[in-house]
C-alpha cells in the first residue's frame, strides 16, 4: 500500500504530496473538478482543506470525498519520469 505522509493544496485543483518512499511532487486534479462529489471543491475554499485520512491513508477533503493515494502517486511518478 502506498502511503502519503504529507499533502497540501498549493493552488486550486493542485496538491503537493509526499509519500513514505520519498516520492514527492505535484498532482493536478482539475480533470475531476466540478464532477459529482468533486463539486464540493467549488464551494468556498474547500479544496484547500485537504488532509490524509489516518484510517484509510486516502487523500481526503471530508468523510465523503477521498482519493486513492495510488492515483496521485502514479501521476507524480509519471511526471518525474517524463522530466528525467
Amino acid at each position: 500500500m502506498i502511503k502519503p505522509v504529507r499533502v497540501t493544496a498549493i493552488k486550486k485543483y493542485v496538491i503537493r504530496a509526499e509519500f513514505e518512499d520519498g516520492v514527492t511532487g505535484e498532482a493536478d486534479l482539475s480533470d475531476s473538478a466540478g464532477k459529482g462529489v468533486f463539486g464540493f471543491w467549488e464551494k468556498d475554499d474547500n479544496f484547500f482543506d485537504v488532509f490524509i485520512n489516518k484510517e484509510t491513508f486516502g487523500i481526503a477533503w471530508n468523510e465523503d470525498l477521498e482519493i486513492d493515494p495510488e492515483t496521485v502517486y502514479t501521476q507524480i511518478k509519471t511526471s518525474i519520469e517524463e522530466h528525467a
